[in-house]
């Protein structure tokens, strides 16, 4: 049960609509009690207290309000180092992220119109399965190619943490470390 997430690298995540969504696509069907293939999880979780509650189940994290441009993901264990280049602009955290299929899905916001966790463009990550409390950071990217960084801090939980994230907080990178 101790085991760490390794530390990986995405590059070239583009921020489509502003924002990234995380999420173990098995997870999210757990939450909604069926597939939700082909679904507007977009209009579903901004119209609806839906939104706020697949985020405090660990269902899905939204990183919003990012700069447009091209991103450096990192998804590393708390335990270990950050690789951004310099200190992040801003940080969100209270975060809470349930992982049971040894998988975490990434991709721009937009994508969650029309939801395929298979398609070509959705990233995917190894983390093993369990609860974990998550920081989302963003700052000067690790490789010179991408425009920003964007670091996912995962620390191991016995049992599900509280959920304290702010929803309305923007990443801008030009935004306030907090």
């Amino acid at each position: 049960m101790n085991t760490m997430v390794q530390t990986q690298i995405e590059r070239a995540l583009f921020a489509e609509l502003f924002g990234f969504a995380l999420t173990d696509p098995q997870a999210l069907e757990q939450f909604h009690g069926q597939s939700m293939l082909g679904s507007d999880l977009l209009g579903l979780y901004t119209t609806t207290e839906l939104g706020e509650q697949v985020c405090a189940c660990g269902a899905m994290i939204p990183v919003l309000g990012v700069e447009a441009g091209y991103y450096s993901l990192i998804v590393r264990d708390s335990a270990t180092a950050s690789l951004l280049a310099d200190a992040p602009s801003a940080t969100s955290s209270g975060w809470v992220l349930h992982v049971v299929s040894a998988t975490v899905v990434v991709c721009g916001v937009g994508y969650l119109s029309r939801w395929n966790p298979n398609a070509a463009t959705v990233r995917r990550i190894t983390v093993p399965n369990g609860w974990y409390r998550a920081t989302i950071a963003v700052g000067a990217p690790v490789d010179a190619a991408d425009d920003y960084g964007l670091e996912v801090t995962l620390e191991r939980c016995e049992e599900p943490p509280v959920f304290t994230a702010d929803l309305s907080k923007q990443l801008a990178f030009t935004g306030n470390a907090s």
